[in-house]
């Protein structure tokens, strides 16, 4: 798996194992897999029959139409001796046991939850333990419908925020009865989804080259004070990794937290491996799903043109770069776009 696999979110889906679903639950299988990797996010399952299957199935189907990788995207948790029962993704071998569900869920971001006939209710309980948001189809039965109704019963100990008690009811406890209304039953429910990790996404990440850091460090006290003077505290660039921290884990958080990207354009920003291997395809793929809103700044003169995140909008007129202005000028610019960086983020989240 490459590392931008990792800064996505993801959604493990758990459900009925059994090789004849009933309608409701093929139905929503089918359909929730589609829309996970419509929307960009990664997508966690046991390999099994049944639900695994189909989602998973759907899945790979509608990430062929965007010729993106299915390792990148797709991870299987299978006990030791087994295969999945659809083959392709990433495929992590456990003990079996209580790793089945474990090993899972400690990679998701989030759970849902299609029909089941025991082990889903075990997926739930587990999930709601590590503090997990769990999205439990009550209108699939069995026991998505006991999650949800236990999950109802306890609202205030749920981690949904951003989600209210009634809108979770009526989106999940919706009545399926055709293939219409799980499609229907499912976009409102991934609109739910999405709701939870828009509200979790509340940082101002910066991408920048190391060699550049003098131009990071101007930004982040520009934007700093704004901070102070509002009450926020959300800029985040990796001079925030302290020494000892696992450096890699704190950028894909980070990146999996922030509402905004700032890309901090130079020779040294294009000319960085890890920047234009990892961080800018995961930057571009969120943007491109409506995660994460994307401003660059032109610094000094460099081929931006020949990038793909020179399809955004810069953050001022790029007409000079801005080392080539006064400091003065490149004062009263970096403070215009820190206004206009703070605003617009605030509108996002």
């Amino acid at each position: 798996m490459n590392t931008h696999s990792r800064i996505t979110q993801w959604i493990l889906v758990a459900g009925t194992g059994s090789i004849e679903l009933p309608s409701a639950v093929y139905w929503t299988s089918k359909e929730i897999g589609k829309a996970i990797a419509q929307k960009g996010y990664g997508l966690i399952v046991g390999g099994w029959s049944g639900v695994d299957y189909v989602t998973a199935e759907a899945f790979s189907i509608e990430l062929q139409n965007t010729h993106t990788p299915l390792s990148d995207y797709l991870i299987q948790v299978v006990p030791e001796n087994n295969h999945p029962q659809f083959r392709g993704g990433h495929v992590i071998y456990v003990k079996q046991g209580i790793k089945e569900w474990l090993e899972g869920i400690n990679y998701a971001d989030a759970v849902v939850l299609l029909g089941g006939e025991g082990g889903t209710y075990e997926t739930y309980m587990f999930a709601a333990q590590e503090q997990r948001p769990v999205f439990s189809l009550a209108a699939t039965g069995g026991d998505a419908q006991l999650a949800f109704m236990d999950i109802i019963s306890k609202w205030n100990y749920q981690n949904l925020s951003g989600i209210a008690e009634e809108e979770y009811r009526k989106v999940l406890q919706g009545s399926i009865k055709s293939e219409l209304d799980g499609i229907d039953v499912v976009n409102s429910a991934m609109s739910l989804i999405d709701a939870y990790f828009k509200k979790q996404r509340q940082k101002i990440f910066i991408s920048y080259s190391h060699k550049d850091t003098h131009w990071c460090n101007k930004l982040k006290t520009i934007l700093g004070t704004l901070e102070h003077t509002e009450g926020h505290d959300a800029v985040w660039a990796d001079t925030d990794i302290a020494p000892g921290e696992q450096w890699l884990k704190m950028i894909e958080n980070a990146l999996k937290s922030s509402g905004s990207a700032i890309l901090l354009v130079t020779p040294n920003f294009l000319s960085s491996e890890f920047i234009m291997t990892q961080e800018m395809p995961a930057i571009i793929k969120a943007a491109d799903v409506g995660q994460i809103r994307v401003c660059w700044i032109y610094l000094s003169s460099c081929a931006y043109d020949r990038t793909e995140f020179a399809k955004f909008q810069a953050a001022h007129d790029i007409s000079r770069p801005i080392d080539q202005l006064s400091p003065a000028k490149q004062n009263e610019i970096l403070v215009d776009i820190g206004k206009e960086i703070k605003a617009a983020h605030e509108q996002c989240i």
